[in-house]
């Protein structure tokens, strides 16, 4: 056999098993209509960490973060409407001094504003834990977003669902300038107050 002749077999045999062999770079697939096009029909592959971060970058929430100073040492065995009370109470009262501060809510008197707050949230706190006998009703509040809220908490706790509802949709039918500190809050407690009734 002559020299070509052997020379041309070794590049056939080579060729033969490069067809196989990829340089690095591109993962991908080579053909795409293979097996009735699976793959153009198939989501595509990216690395879900990565594109997290990316997304992470460009968002930029309205709510602010929310970490209990102190967790309960009995979390697990409170029932589930009783955890995060002390913590749901705190932030209340901190985002109503808030309101205030920033002159979101501008009520002719601060001083009676924030005793009607706190004693809204007393009455709530108090329901949590009352015998339907001993509820008591809300003070009279400033109409403001925390109002309404309130409104929506205490027909909650008295198992009220639709009353508890209507507070909560009044609430978010508010401009989106008068409802800076509940709209989470109210969205959240439609939820719950949905599965409570069934729907």
């Amino acid at each position: 056999m002559s020299r070509f002749a052997k020379l041309l077999a070794a590049v056939g045999a080579t060729l033969c098993f490069a067809g196989g062999l990829h340089a690095t770079g591109y993962f991908g697939p080579d053909v795409y209509l293979d097996d009735g096009g699976k793959i153009v029909d198939a989501s595509p592959e990216f690395y879900w960490e990565l594109e997290l971060r990316r997304i992470a970058q460009e968002f930029h929430p309205t709510e602010k973060l929310i970490v209990s100073e102190k967790p309960s040492p009995n979390y697990e065995e409170q029932e589930p409407d009783n955890r995060g009370n002390e913590d749901s109470e705190n932030a209340d009262l901190k985002d109503f001094d808030s309101a205030l501060k920033e002159g979101r809510i501008k009520p002719p008197d601060q001083t009676k504003a924030k005793q009607a707050h706190g004693d809204a949230r007393n009455v709530i706190h108090a329901t949590s834990a009352a015998l339907e006998s001993a509820q008591k009703p809300l003070p009279a509040e400033f109409d403001s977003e925390f109002a309404d809220y309130h409104r929506g908490a205490l027909a909650y706790r008295n198992k009220q669902w639709d009353e508890a509802r209507k507070a909560w949709e009044n609430l978010l039918k508010r401009p989106e300038q008068d409802r800076h500190y509940r709209t989470v809050w109210a969205a959240f407690m439609l939820g719950k107050a949905a599965l409570k009734s069934d729907e």
